[in-house]
């Protein structure tokens, strides 16, 4: 990763700078490269309100629908913020559906690839099922099927470890 882009994603990982900051850099972004560099930070910055700002600067229009599936996918995938995200999500999906286009909105999916957790993997497996995303039937049962796995994958490292590891 070149300087250029390691500096703005380390900070992204730092709670105490606010979305807002990265969301200014992106908005305002010099050429085509610098705003993909800062799209791709927006999903990791661990700003507890940053799913929230993020969602609501998509519907109002502030972020382009084109660029709504693979920040949300970011967003999903985030280790700190992305059950708070995942929920503001659902809580808008069919508003945030609308705003992107159809044939993009799979792209959200693509954040299913690094979600371990049980809890957050069996709610988006739940909701995505009621509510398929469009054109993606097939899309979406890979992917659903991979979220399945990395679940199952915990499960069995964590019944294999030897407790008294981990107590050292």
């Amino acid at each position: 990763m070149a300087a250029s882009t390691t500096l703005p994603y380390t900070s992204a990982l730092d709670p105490e700078i606010k979305i807002e900051h990265f969301l200014e850099k992106f908005l305002n972004a010099g050429s085509p490269q610098i705003e993909g560099r800062y799209r791709a930070i927006l999903g990791v910055v661990r700003d507890p309100n940053a799913g929230k700002i993020i969602v609501q600067s998509m519907l109002d229009g502030t972020i382009r629908g084109a660029d709504c599936p693979y920040i949300l996918a970011s967003m999903i995938a985030n280790k700190v913020t992305g059950k708070d995200s995942w929920n503001e999500i659902k809580d808008n999906y069919s508003g945030l559906l609308g705003i992107m286009p159809e044939w993009t909105a799979s792209r959200i999916l693509s954040g299913l690839d690094a979600i371990f957790d049980r809890e957050l993997g069996d709610d988006i497996r739940s909701f995505i099922m009621a509510n398929p995303l469009p054109s993606a039937e097939k899309l979406m049962a890979q992917k659903l099927e991979k979220l399945e796995a990395n679940m199952n994958l915990v499960i069995h490292i964590n019944s294999t470890l030897d407790e008294s590891i981990l107590e050292k």
